[in-house]
């Protein structure tokens, strides 16, 4: 690539590109949760069914996040994401809007997987641009922080445009007989036209419009092609030796890693989403809080996780992964553990324990994945296996807690995410527990991560301006 072609100025205007992606992204899951409740009146429908959305979005994510990892080579980079952004700009619009529940869950799939594009793809473009750069790190961790930075604005976009107050009968229309919930679903229709939240998916579409310009202009200013030659750096010989540091495991030991690796990600997307989807439903049923609190405590939740995104680029200058760990899920457990026990006797516990929770959570995903890439060599296909696991997480949770919220409790919202933190601690000690093992065998070395972050094509005579690194895709 012609060094004219990626000037400073061009990659300060990529990364705000694709900042403004990520910060769309984050917006998009910060709307989603305070306006379910929203949703299920609209519909028409329960919080059982109306969690199948949100178990179809993620499964939609999984998807996105495979096809980027099979087209992403293929076409122009400024092209694909341009694409994609427009995507999730109609599909995010289109979502609030649906009439029934089956084009709900439609636009949730599509959506799901134009944000898996972005999101997986958003990171091999950061490195490409800052290739060789000592700032690929931290302009890495800003774009997680700017995600969480979306997510926290999210709920305030959508309060203006949700219902006020919930129909007096919401509580029996879902746990009574089809006959009740019929009369009780008309006769509140009828007398409530005032439900507004699509106009929360338009604005959210149209904030996903400046990323779509700026793709947009790239794609023509750096005279692209939509499709260019494939290039790949999975399993390439030359990227492992740049893990010289690594002693390679045999093919058992790998395994037996990555299934505990893939267990702690399912357990902490569990833990992690569960109120990120519901905590807005649970505050307002489950305590009986006014329905403007729900949008407020969700944007608590990605507050805190935003801070600690943002704080954790310099404390993981001074602490280990290993300590950052530790601290986060012990954080994550015990302020989770407070809100099931006390949360019922005072509002307080449930605000503290959420900010505490959210920081907890912040920076436990990209710890572990840090962690990892110390002990085993993280090429595409391990990440590619451990994004399997956030995803079956992001999949079965909502769908075990929707049942479990309206036939059991509300409270299953805070068992699932308990239950959840405990199994990661229990997953992550597991995995100590492997390393010491290993090491005592003398069939694995630690190595130093910075130089095993970013895996980098090596003796390559030319650049492709669309190759992408093997690099450790962390979930926004």
């Amino acid at each position: 690539m012609d060094s004219s072609v990626n000037t400073v100025e061009r990659k300060k205007f990529r990364t705000l590109a694709i900042y403004l992606s990520f910060f769309v992204l984050g917006v998009c899951a910060g709307l989603f949760g305070p306006a379910l409740l929203d949703f299920q009146i609209m519909l028409n429908t329960d919080t059982q069914r109306i969690s199948i959305g949100i178990s179809f979005h993620a499964f939609g994510y999984l998807v996105g996040s495979f096809l980027c990892s099979v087209l992403y080579d293929r076409v122009s980079n400024e092209f694909w994401f341009a694409v994609a952004n427009l995507g999730i700009g109609a599909t995010i619009a289109a979502v609030p809007a649906s009439p029934n529940l089956g084009l709900f869950i439609f636009f949730n799939t599509l959506s799901g997987i134009f944000m898996g594009a972005v999101d997986s793809g958003g990171q091999s473009y950061i490195v490409y641009v800052w290739k060789g750069s000592k700032l690929v790190k931290p302009l890495l961790q800003t774009a997680h922080a700017v995600w969480s930075l979306g997510a926290a604005i999210g709920p305030f976009i959508a309060k203006p445009f949700l219902l006020k107050e919930l129909p007096k009968d919401i509580n029996a229309y879902e746990i009574g007989d089809n006959t009740t919930s019929e009369t009780v679903t008309k006769g509140f229709n009828a007398s409530n036209e005032d439900i507004r939240v699509h106009y929360a998916g338009i604005i959210a579409g149209i904030i996903a419009v400046p990323s779509i310009l700026m793709f947009t202009i790239l794609f023509f200013l750096l005279k692209s092609t939509i499709f260019t030659k494939a290039t790949s750096t999975v399993d390439d010989p030359s990227n492992r030796e740049c893990n010289k540091n690594i002693k390679m495991l045999n093919k058992k030991k790998r395994i037996a890693f990555l299934v505990i690796l893939v267990m702690f990600y399912f357990w902490l997307l569990v833990t992690e989403d569960t109120p990120g989807h519901f905590l807005a439903t649970f505050v307002i049923k489950g305590l009986h809080w006014d329905k403007s609190d729900g949008p407020l405590i969700t944007s608590v939740l990605w507050g805190a996780h935003s801070v600690g995104r943002f704080l954790a680029v310099p404390i993981s200058i001074f602490l280990r992964p290993k300590t950052m760990i530790i601290i986060t899920t012990v954080l994550t457990f015990l302020s989770m553990l407070t809100s099931a026990i006390l949360c019922k006797y005072h509002p307080m516990v449930m605000w503290i324990s959420t900010a505490v929770f959210g920081l907890g959570m912040s920076s436990t995903y990209a710890s572990v994945v840090l962690r990892a890439s110390e002990v085993i060599e993280m090429n595409g296909i391990a990440a590619g296996i451990l994004s399997i696991g956030s995803s079956l997480g992001n999949i079965i949770g909502p769908s075990v807690v929707g049942v479990l919220f309206d036939s059991v409790s509300p409270f299953s919202v805070l068992y699932a995410s308990l239950l959840g933190a405990l199994m990661c601690i229990l997953m992550y000690i597991v995995f100590e527990v492997m390393v010491r093992y290993f090491e005592k065998s003398k069939t694995l070395a630690t190595p130093n991560v910075e130089k095993i972050l970013i895996e980098e094509p090596q003796n390559k005579a030319t650049e492709d301006p669309n190759e992408t690194n093997s690099i450790l895709l962390t979930k926004m």
